[in-house]
């Protein structure tokens, strides 16, 4: 089987992607094995596009506009990240597995590679739903209550009441076979929904529909394998020096996904009591500070 790892940035992006590539070269020095890797470039520069291919071996794709929508010619070519993502397979063809993953992430554990790849046979979506008994939009009826709001205005208020309070899919990172019915199915609404208002969530919200509305066949990943910082810090384990999950019983996050305002913040992070050395820790979440917290061994706050 033929895989990529498809990822997007532009210059403003390029150190957050360097890091989820950092990520994975990781696992090629220990042995382990990738796939091929695709770039859609939204605004890289020459010297950036150059490293790429030099350093990662990289397809460059320049994304058109794919859809037609009142507010295009105005949107930032940021906005193509969301409007390809749907024809991932014409922007790449020849793969028969298609893995996205967001430039602001990046890979603490090999084994969501796996879990991708196993979770998207027989033409499945491999996915994670925004779903932890840590996270803070369980507990916010604003939070609660924003996908209904969305579903109310790209649809009507039916669709609201039937899907409006579903658990979130999060387009962050997935697995989707090329021959599976998700990327039709995935275009049609989101051609409805960008000729109500173009969003930051048109593509999310348009997948999350497809799938719920015409039970298009899935596979649930847990959590950790698309850990949302913006919606839950994770804690510190200095004796695997990995970030976990805060809950009991502690397991290793696979994926950092550095949502939201987290891409730059600085957290105390809570280190486990098993370790031995309560306390808190401070640091950013984004792959390089980490590494360096790990080489220094976690040295408590």
């Amino acid at each position: 089987m033929q895989a990529i790892i498809i990822s997007a940035a532009d210059s403003g992006f390029f150190s957050l992607l360097q890091g989820l590539l950092a990520s994975l070269q990781r696992f090629v020095n220990h042995g382990k094995s990738l796939p091929q890797l695709g770039i859609l470039d939204l605004g890289l520069t020459p010297e950036e596009r150059r490293w790429l291919g030099e350093r990662h071996q990289a397809v460059i794709i320049e994304p058109e506009w794919d859809f037609d929508f009142a507010d295009r010619d105005t949107r930032s070519p940021t906005f193509k990240a969301q409007t390809a993502r749907p024809f991932l397979p014409r922007y790449f063809p020849g793969f028969d597995l298609y893995i996205w993953m967001d430039a602001d992430l990046w890979l603490q554990e090999y084994a969501v590679l796996e879990w991708l790849v196993r979770g998207s046979r027989n033409r499945r979506l491999a996915i994670t739903q925004e779903l932890h008994s840590a996270y803070k939009r369980h507990y916010d009826n604003r939070e609660i209550m924003g996908k209904y709001a969305f579903f109310n205005d790209f649809f009507n208020p039916q669709t609201a009441e039937t899907y409006g309070l579903t658990p979130s899919l999060n387009v962050g990172v997935f697995a989707l076979p090329a021959a599976a019915p998700h990327w039709e199915a995935w275009r049609r609404v989101m051609r409805h929904v960008l000729s109500v208002e173009s969003s930051f969530y048109s593509e999310q919200v348009s997948l999350d529909f497809a799938v719920y509305s015409r039970r298009l066949p899935v596979t649930w990943l847990p959590a950790r394998a698309n850990w949302l910082c913006h919606q839950a810090r994770p804690a510190w384990d200095p004796q695997s020096q990995k970030l976990v999950d805060p809950c009991p019983p502690h397991h290793p996050l696979w994926v950092v996904h550095l949502t939201m305002a987290t891409k730059e913040m600085g957290f105390l992070l809570e280190i486990i009591a098993s370790a031995g050395q309560p306390g808190v820790i401070e640091t950013r979440l984004d792959f390089f500070s980490i590494q360096k917290l790990g080489e220094a061994g976690g040295v408590t706050g």
